[in-house]
């Protein structure tokens, strides 16, 4: 008697969990990309006008198989327009979204321009899946995502691994620290030497128009130091031979951590070649100085 009421105990536990696992067997989890490669997932892109990290693309996800998918929407997608004189999108990603079998949902996603020479995106243009960006850019746009790097300065980083822009172009004057932050963790991961100055170029975010304004940068040195126990720290700015160029005032406190200085040069005032920032005290001691290069790419010097 006890076998056959644990028997029955059974069947009456497999009967009401069966949904349940019919529902976990027909419920998959699938990258986009893997997805549209194997053709389980049409995608049909529209942009919906703008970039730098606004909610620009939208993605319309059609489900072709008979199962649930769940699908995660990977960092680095890249999006071409049919008219490729404007530009790509690349996808911040880390995005998910639930599929019922058969079924089509829309999501709009964050995206960044991916060609800096070409014109920003028009709002219900048609865009088609191109490729995934390499690993070292998926994990920058990642970082970008935890550590909720401002779109502007995630623009100029996704640059870095779609057009080959210096590394020193990463840069906001009004956004130092995560700046020089967001430089070091691609420099570690791309090998590369942390630049001792930076370049920041003017973008414009009009439709139709060319997403960088040309003959409108500025280079920029940030000089860092503590509390050294002076009452007065100085910059001098040298020339190439020596001269004295200019003097730059350096009491600015910023945070506990001590002073921080950003000496800009304008490439229409300033005249192009080297320049040497040098920190100083009352007494002519030098504390540290930079070398800036004005009118040159950073990358070119190397």
């Amino acid at each position: 008697m006890n076998y056959t009421r644990s028997f029955k105990y059974t069947l009456l536990l497999v009967g009401l969990c069966s949904p349940w696992l019919n529902s976990v067997a027909n419920t998959g989890r699938v990258s986009l990309k893997k997805a549209m490669l194997a053709k389980s997932i049409t995608v049909n892109a529209v942009s919906l006008g703008g970039y730098l990290g606004t909610k620009n693309l939208k993605l319309t996800l059609t489900n072709n198989t008979d199962k649930e998918l769940n699908v995660d929407i990977e960092p680095g997608l890249i999006f071409k327009p049919d008219d490729t004189a404007y530009q790509d999108l690349v996808v911040l990603g880390d995005e998910h979204i639930a599929l019922a079998p058969a079924a089509h949902q829309d999501i709009s996603l964050q995206a960044f321009c991916g060609k800096s020479y070409a014109r920003g995106p028009l709002r219900g243009m048609n865009f088609t899946f191109r490729k995934q960006g390499d690993s070292n850019m998926v994990k920058t746009l990642a970082y970008i995502k935890a550590n909720n790097v401002p779109p502007q300065l995630a623009q100029y980083a996704v640059w870095t691994f779609t057009n080959a822009h210096c590394l020193n172009t990463v840069y906001d004057y009004q956004q130092v620290k995560t700046s020089e932050g967001l430089i070091r963790y691609i420099a570690t991961l791309r090998k590369l030497p942390v630049p001792e100055f930076y370049t920041q170029y003017k973008l414009d975010s009009t439709e139709n128009r060319p997403v960088i304004a040309a003959g409108k940068e500025k280079v920029y040195v940030t000089m860092h130091w503590g509390n050294t126990g002076y009452k007065h720290m100085y910059l001098t700015v040298f020339k190439a031979d020596g001269s004295r160029y200019k003097e730059v005032e350096a009491d600015q406190v910023i945070d506990k951590d001590g002073y921080t200085v950003v000496v800009q040069f304008d490439p229409k005032v300033d005249p192009p070649g080297n320049y040497t920032v040098q920190l100083h005290d009352e007494y002519n001691v030098v504390w540290s100085q930079k070398v800036v290069n004005v009118g040159t790419r950073a990358c070119d010097l190397m």
